[in-house]
């Protein structure tokens, strides 16, 4: 729709454009008005429609729009996370288990005879049975624990994020 101005009374007058070329009557001076032809309809400006508005309200300018993006790039970036740390956690192969270990050092000790069960005990006995350096097995496990857990963290992250960015679009759309 668009306004037309009345020439006698300056009234502005809602057209619609299935009007054009027809001639129509002024509400305010009751005379009657020639409406101008499509193209130059079109020229004049648009009538304020009461059920479409221009935007939303004034303080409310892009504030879900804003939210729904953030959390939507929060989303993106914790999900590739998490997909990046599931690949790395399902390709690293953990090639021994404790309990793998203890039974091959128990198989082994069953195979040696008694003098060297006594040699290996003097050993313990002379340099004690602390712990050197971590086994090579176990640091590749605590790898792939670490790599398992950052890949749960971001997952949780993304799906958080994705849980409020559908809230704000959802409460948005209620708004409208």
């Amino acid at each position: 729709m668009h306004l037309l101005t009345c020439p006698s009374c300056e009234l502005s007058i809602p057209v619609a454009n299935s009007q054009a070329g027809e001639r129509i009557t002024c509400s305010g001076c009751q005379r009657p008005i020639d409406v101008p032809t499509l193209g130059k309809l079109r020229q004049l400006p648009e009538a304020d429609q009461p059920g479409a508005d221009a935007g939303p309200p004034a303080g409310e300018t892009g504030n879900g729009s804003v939210g729904f993006a953030i959390l939507g790039l929060i989303a993106t970036g914790a999900l590739l996370m998490a997909g990046f740390c599931g690949i790395r956690w399902a390709l690293i192969e953990v090639p021994l288990t404790t309990e793998v270990h203890i039974e091959e050092f128990g198989k082994a000790y069953q195979g040696l005879d008694p003098a060297q069960l006594i040699r290996e005990y003097e050993q313990m006995e002379e340099y004690g049975i602390d712990l050197g350096p971590r086994y090579k097995y176990k640091q590749i496990e605590d790898d792939k624990t670490r790599w398992g857990r950052s890949g749960l963290a971001a997952a949780s992250v993304g799906l958080l994020a994705v849980l409020g960015a559908v809230a704000i679009g959802v409460s948005g759309r209620k708004r409208k």
